[in-house]
């Protein structure tokens, strides 16, 4: 069977040493914000919308600046903190995989306002306390890392021009 790849963008989303994570509709299970990118999306506005869309956070992106890439015509994207290939287990009978950009971000303020026609529900939770939910195997051991890698990362200026000119 040819698996139907799909491009998704994540966001592992970090306030005081805890991280948000909403009760997918579908799935019953925590997951970090996130979907589909929609045409004519860069992963940064697809991030953006997802998250606004599912928990209505403002965040910065946590990266590894790198301005050399930027010029007149080209605009530096963030890096994703982890690139993964996920099969989907509601979806396995159409042979679906998602190639998700996961992204570390930074949120500053601790209010959660839940989209309860996108979610079941959205929280702040301890590494600890994670570990005893129904999420993904990978999803303790991978917040973890972006925890971890975190203080060592730097807020990025993540804004993209949407009329970016096409490379010549």
């Amino acid at each position: 069977m040819i698996m139907e790849k799909h491009l998704t963008v994540s966001a592992i989303i970090i306030h005081d040493s805890k991280i948000l994570l909403i009760k997918h509709k579908k799935l019953d299970v925590w997951l970090y914000p996130g979907g589909h990118l929609e045409s004519n999306e860069d992963p940064i506005q697809g991030l953006k919308r997802e998250i606004e869309e599912e928990v209505r956070q403002e965040v910065r992106i946590l990266g590894i600046p790198n301005s050399s890439l930027t010029g007149r015509e080209v605009k530096f994207l963030p890096r994703p903190f982890a690139i993964l290939s996920e099969k989907i287990a509601a979806r396995m009978d159409k042979g679906q995989v998602h190639i998700d950009l996961v992204y570390l971000c930074r949120a500053f303020q601790p209010t959660v306002s839940a989209n309860f026609k996108e979610t079941d529900g959205a929280h702040w939770f301890s590494p600890e306390e994670i570990r005893s939910l129904r999420v993904p195997d990978e999803f303790p051991a991978l917040i973890e890392a972006g925890l971890e890698a975190a203080p060592d990362l730097s807020l990025l200026d993540d804004e993209v021009d949407d009329d970016s000119s096409p490379v010549r």
